[in-house]
Protein backbone atom coordinates (compact mmCIF):
# COMPACT_ATOMS: atom_id res chain seq x y z
CA UNK A 1 0.00 0.00 0.00
CA UNK A 2 1.30 3.88 -1.12
CA UNK A 3 0.16 6.62 0.95
CA UNK A 4 0.53 10.12 -0.45
CA UNK A 5 1.41 13.20 1.32
CA UNK A 6 -2.15 13.62 2.33
CA UNK A 7 -1.97 10.39 3.50
CA UNK A 8 -4.51 9.19 1.00
CA UNK A 9 -4.20 5.35 -0.62
CA UNK A 10 -2.99 5.09 -3.98
CA UNK A 11 -4.40 2.07 -5.69
CA UNK A 12 -3.41 0.81 -8.93
CA UNK A 13 -5.98 -1.31 -10.26
CA UNK A 14 -4.94 -1.91 -13.60
CA UNK A 15 -1.26 -1.58 -14.59
CA UNK A 16 1.50 -3.86 -16.88
CA UNK A 17 3.99 -5.36 -14.44
CA UNK A 18 6.18 -5.88 -17.81
CA UNK A 19 5.84 -2.49 -19.26
CA UNK A 20 6.46 -1.34 -15.52
CA UNK A 21 10.10 -3.24 -15.16
CA UNK A 22 10.86 -2.28 -18.36
CA UNK A 23 10.32 1.87 -17.45
CA UNK A 24 12.31 1.09 -14.60
CA UNK A 25 15.39 -0.83 -16.50
CA UNK A 26 15.31 1.70 -19.51
CA UNK A 27 14.99 4.82 -17.75
CA UNK A 28 16.32 4.34 -14.69
CA UNK A 29 12.93 5.15 -12.70
CA UNK A 30 12.49 4.72 -9.29
CA UNK A 31 9.94 1.82 -9.37
CA UNK A 32 6.75 3.55 -8.29
CA UNK A 33 7.17 6.62 -10.29
CA UNK A 34 7.43 3.69 -13.13
CA UNK A 35 4.07 2.03 -11.64
CA UNK A 36 2.57 5.00 -12.07
CA UNK A 37 3.76 5.78 -15.30
CA UNK A 38 2.63 2.45 -16.56
CA UNK A 39 -0.86 2.76 -15.57
CA UNK A 40 -0.83 6.78 -16.79
CA UNK A 41 0.67 5.83 -20.54
CA UNK A 42 -1.49 4.28 -23.14
CA UNK A 43 -0.18 4.92 -26.37
CA UNK A 44 2.17 7.66 -25.85
CA UNK A 45 5.70 7.68 -26.10
CA UNK A 46 7.61 7.30 -22.71
CA UNK A 47 10.86 9.56 -24.10
CA UNK A 48 7.92 12.40 -25.38
CA UNK A 49 6.67 12.13 -21.26
CA UNK A 50 9.58 11.89 -19.32
CA UNK A 51 11.55 14.41 -21.90
CA UNK A 52 9.27 17.41 -23.06
CA UNK A 53 10.59 19.70 -25.54
CA UNK A 54 9.93 22.63 -28.07
CA UNK A 55 9.97 20.11 -30.60
CA UNK A 56 6.41 19.46 -28.84
CA UNK A 57 4.52 22.71 -29.63
CA UNK A 58 1.98 21.47 -32.23
CA UNK A 59 1.62 23.50 -35.82
CA UNK A 60 -0.23 26.53 -34.77
CA UNK A 61 -2.02 26.30 -38.24
CA UNK A 62 -3.64 22.77 -37.02
CA UNK A 63 -5.94 25.11 -35.11
CA UNK A 64 -9.66 26.41 -37.22
CA UNK A 65 -9.59 29.73 -37.62
CA UNK A 66 -5.58 30.19 -37.02
CA UNK A 67 -5.05 31.85 -41.05
CA UNK A 68 -8.08 34.25 -40.40
CA UNK A 69 -6.97 35.75 -37.14
CA UNK A 70 -3.74 36.07 -38.32
CA UNK A 71 -4.46 37.93 -41.60
CA UNK A 72 -6.95 40.28 -39.54
CA UNK A 73 -4.30 41.02 -36.86
CA UNK A 74 -1.38 41.66 -39.73
CA UNK A 75 -4.35 44.09 -41.60
CA UNK A 76 -4.76 45.79 -38.24
CA UNK A 77 -1.20 46.09 -37.74
CA UNK A 78 0.03 47.46 -40.71
CA UNK A 79 -2.94 49.45 -41.65
CA UNK A 80 -2.42 51.40 -37.83
CA UNK A 81 -5.88 50.68 -36.36
CA UNK A 82 -6.29 50.58 -32.46
CA UNK A 83 -6.26 47.18 -31.07
CA UNK A 84 -7.96 46.51 -27.82
CA UNK A 85 -7.04 43.00 -25.55
CA UNK A 86 -9.63 41.82 -23.47
CA UNK A 87 -9.34 39.41 -21.25
CA UNK A 88 -10.22 37.11 -18.19
CA UNK A 89 -9.37 38.50 -14.82
CA UNK A 90 -7.61 35.17 -13.46
CA UNK A 91 -4.59 34.21 -14.05
CA UNK A 92 -5.48 32.48 -17.16
CA UNK A 93 -6.82 35.89 -18.59
CA UNK A 94 -3.94 38.28 -17.11
CA UNK A 95 -0.79 35.92 -18.81
CA UNK A 96 -2.84 35.74 -21.64
CA UNK A 97 -2.98 39.68 -22.17
CA UNK A 98 0.44 39.70 -21.35
CA UNK A 99 1.29 37.42 -24.41
CA UNK A 100 -0.99 39.03 -26.83
CA UNK A 101 0.21 42.41 -25.87
CA UNK A 102 4.00 41.21 -25.96
CA UNK A 103 3.59 39.92 -29.51
CA UNK A 104 1.52 42.87 -31.10
CA UNK A 105 4.09 45.17 -29.84
CA UNK A 106 7.03 43.12 -31.08
CA UNK A 107 5.56 43.47 -34.64
CA UNK A 108 5.21 47.43 -34.50
CA UNK A 109 2.09 47.56 -32.54
CA UNK A 110 3.73 50.03 -29.98
CA UNK A 111 0.82 52.80 -29.32
CA UNK A 112 -1.86 50.90 -31.32
CA UNK A 113 -2.21 48.34 -27.77
CA UNK A 114 -4.25 48.49 -24.94
CA UNK A 115 -5.75 46.23 -22.67
CA UNK A 116 -8.91 45.87 -20.56
CA UNK A 117 -9.47 43.38 -17.76
CA UNK A 118 -13.01 43.63 -16.97
CA UNK A 119 -14.17 44.54 -13.30
CA UNK A 120 -15.95 41.41 -11.56
CA UNK A 121 -17.99 43.98 -9.41
CA UNK A 122 -19.28 46.23 -12.48
CA UNK A 123 -19.25 43.99 -15.72
CA UNK A 124 -19.45 40.53 -14.25
CA UNK A 125 -17.76 37.43 -16.07
CA UNK A 126 -16.87 37.47 -19.69
CA UNK A 127 -16.55 39.63 -23.07
CA UNK A 128 -19.32 42.50 -21.59
CA UNK A 129 -21.96 44.25 -23.77
CA UNK A 130 -20.62 47.24 -21.97
CA UNK A 131 -16.94 46.32 -23.14
CA UNK A 132 -17.78 45.91 -26.21
CA UNK A 133 -19.45 49.76 -26.17
CA UNK A 134 -17.07 51.01 -24.84
CA UNK A 135 -14.51 50.03 -28.14
CA UNK A 136 -16.84 51.22 -29.97
CA UNK A 137 -17.29 54.67 -28.46
CA UNK A 138 -12.59 54.64 -28.17
CA UNK A 139 -12.54 53.99 -31.80
CA UNK A 140 -11.16 50.26 -31.51
CA UNK A 141 -10.97 48.83 -34.90
CA UNK A 142 -9.86 45.04 -33.32
CA UNK A 143 -10.69 43.11 -29.96
CA UNK A 144 -8.92 40.05 -29.02
CA UNK A 145 -10.44 38.45 -26.34
CA UNK A 146 -8.69 35.53 -24.16
CA UNK A 147 -10.48 33.54 -21.71
CA UNK A 148 -13.58 34.52 -22.47
CA UNK A 149 -15.65 35.52 -25.21
CA UNK A 150 -16.48 32.27 -26.79
CA UNK A 151 -19.93 32.30 -24.42
CA UNK A 152 -21.04 36.22 -25.12
CA UNK A 153 -23.07 36.38 -28.01
CA UNK A 154 -24.92 39.16 -27.62
CA UNK A 155 -21.30 41.40 -26.57
CA UNK A 156 -19.37 40.20 -29.65
CA UNK A 157 -22.87 41.00 -31.91
CA UNK A 158 -22.74 44.90 -30.72
CA UNK A 159 -19.21 44.68 -31.37
CA UNK A 160 -19.68 44.13 -34.83
CA UNK A 161 -23.01 45.98 -35.30
CA UNK A 162 -20.51 49.01 -34.12
CA UNK A 163 -17.37 48.54 -36.64
CA UNK A 164 -15.06 46.64 -34.02
CA UNK A 165 -13.98 43.28 -35.51
CA UNK A 166 -13.44 40.66 -32.51
CA UNK A 167 -10.63 37.49 -32.96
CA UNK A 168 -11.73 35.44 -29.96
CA UNK A 169 -8.87 33.47 -28.08
CA UNK A 170 -11.13 30.87 -25.37
CA UNK A 171 -11.19 27.35 -24.20
CA UNK A 172 -14.48 27.42 -22.08
CA UNK A 173 -17.11 25.84 -24.40
CA UNK A 174 -19.56 23.39 -23.00
CA UNK A 175 -20.46 20.42 -25.33
CA UNK A 176 -22.50 20.86 -28.16
CA UNK A 177 -22.22 24.68 -27.84
CA UNK A 178 -21.72 27.29 -31.09
CA UNK A 179 -19.14 30.05 -31.23
CA UNK A 180 -20.30 33.56 -31.67
CA UNK A 181 -21.20 33.95 -35.62
CA UNK A 182 -20.31 37.99 -35.70
CA UNK A 183 -16.58 37.19 -34.80
CA UNK A 184 -14.29 37.43 -37.46
CA UNK A 185 -12.41 33.76 -35.91
CA UNK A 186 -12.74 31.84 -33.03
CA UNK A 187 -9.61 30.65 -31.87
CA UNK A 188 -11.01 27.47 -29.59
CA UNK A 189 -9.79 23.89 -29.84
CA UNK A 190 -13.18 22.30 -28.30
CA UNK A 191 -15.23 23.81 -31.09
CA UNK A 192 -17.04 21.71 -33.66
CA UNK A 193 -14.41 20.89 -36.67
CA UNK A 194 -11.24 21.81 -34.74
CA UNK A 195 -8.87 19.28 -35.43
CA UNK A 196 -5.61 20.51 -33.11
CA UNK A 197 -4.11 17.49 -31.37
CA UNK A 198 -4.41 19.39 -28.05
CA UNK A 199 -7.62 20.08 -27.27
CA UNK A 200 -6.84 21.04 -23.29
CA UNK A 201 -4.96 24.20 -24.20
CA UNK A 202 -5.61 26.89 -21.39
CA UNK A 203 -6.61 30.53 -22.90
CA UNK A 204 -2.50 31.76 -22.11
CA UNK A 205 -1.74 28.52 -24.68
CA UNK A 206 -4.20 29.27 -27.25
CA UNK A 207 -3.12 32.73 -27.33
CA UNK A 208 0.85 31.50 -27.24
CA UNK A 209 -0.38 29.43 -30.27
CA UNK A 210 -1.22 33.07 -31.80
CA UNK A 211 2.00 34.65 -31.15
CA UNK A 212 3.31 31.73 -32.60
CA UNK A 213 1.38 31.73 -36.37
CA UNK A 214 2.12 35.75 -36.20
CA UNK A 215 6.29 35.48 -35.25
CA UNK A 216 6.70 33.33 -37.94
CA UNK A 217 5.01 34.72 -40.35
CA UNK A 218 6.17 38.46 -39.66
CA UNK A 219 8.25 39.42 -42.30
CA UNK A 220 11.31 40.63 -39.59
CA UNK A 221 12.38 37.46 -38.52
CA UNK A 222 10.65 35.31 -41.27
CA UNK A 223 14.12 33.82 -42.12
CA UNK A 224 15.58 33.66 -38.72
CA UNK A 225 13.41 30.98 -36.91
CA UNK A 226 15.93 30.83 -33.84
CA UNK A 227 15.21 33.90 -33.04
CA UNK A 228 11.30 33.53 -33.35
CA UNK A 229 12.06 30.19 -31.20
CA UNK A 230 14.22 32.33 -28.52
CA UNK A 231 10.94 34.89 -28.34
CA UNK A 232 8.50 31.76 -27.75
CA UNK A 233 10.85 30.05 -25.12
CA UNK A 234 10.65 33.13 -23.35
CA UNK A 235 6.80 33.62 -23.42
CA UNK A 236 6.42 30.17 -21.95
CA UNK A 237 7.69 31.48 -18.59
CA UNK A 238 4.13 33.54 -18.39
CA UNK A 239 2.37 30.48 -20.35
CA UNK A 240 3.35 28.09 -17.80
CA UNK A 241 2.01 30.06 -15.11
CA UNK A 242 -1.00 30.74 -16.70
CA UNK A 243 -1.36 27.06 -17.55
CA UNK A 244 -0.62 25.36 -13.88
CA UNK A 245 -2.86 27.73 -12.40
CA UNK A 246 -6.04 26.62 -14.80
CA UNK A 247 -5.35 23.65 -13.81
CA UNK A 248 -5.78 22.23 -17.42
CA UNK A 249 -4.49 18.39 -18.00
CA UNK A 250 -1.01 17.75 -18.35
CA UNK A 251 -1.54 14.60 -19.89
CA UNK A 252 -1.05 16.03 -23.22
CA UNK A 253 2.05 16.49 -24.52
CA UNK A 254 2.30 20.03 -25.24
CA UNK A 255 0.96 21.03 -22.10
CA UNK A 256 3.77 19.22 -20.40
CA UNK A 257 6.37 20.99 -22.31
CA UNK A 258 4.49 24.62 -22.08
CA UNK A 259 4.82 23.86 -18.29
CA UNK A 260 8.69 22.18 -17.69
CA UNK A 261 10.03 24.17 -20.45
CA UNK A 262 8.40 27.46 -18.74
CA UNK A 263 9.17 26.64 -15.52
CA UNK A 264 13.10 25.54 -16.28
CA UNK A 265 13.07 29.16 -17.86
CA UNK A 266 12.19 30.68 -14.53
CA UNK A 267 14.37 28.96 -12.77
CA UNK A 268 17.49 29.69 -15.32
CA UNK A 269 16.04 33.57 -14.91
CA UNK A 270 16.26 33.45 -10.83
CA UNK A 271 19.53 31.25 -11.50
CA UNK A 272 20.89 34.27 -13.51
CA UNK A 273 19.66 37.08 -11.09
CA UNK A 274 20.78 35.45 -8.03
CA UNK A 275 24.20 35.45 -9.63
Amino acid sequence: MHLSLSQKRWVFDDFDPVKTRRLQIEYGLNPLLAQCLSTVLQHQDPQQWLFPSIEHLHDPYKMKNMSVAVERLEKALRDKERIRIVTDYDVDGTTSSLILQSVCRLLGGGELIDYHIPSRFTEGYGFSVVAAQKAIRDKIKLIVTADIGVRDHEAVRVAAEGGVDVIICDHHLPAGSSVPDAAVAVLCPPQEGCLYPNPALAACGVSLKLAQALLFRSAKWKDRPNVVWKIIRSMLKVVAIGTVADVVSLATIENRSIVALGLAELQDMRSHSVG
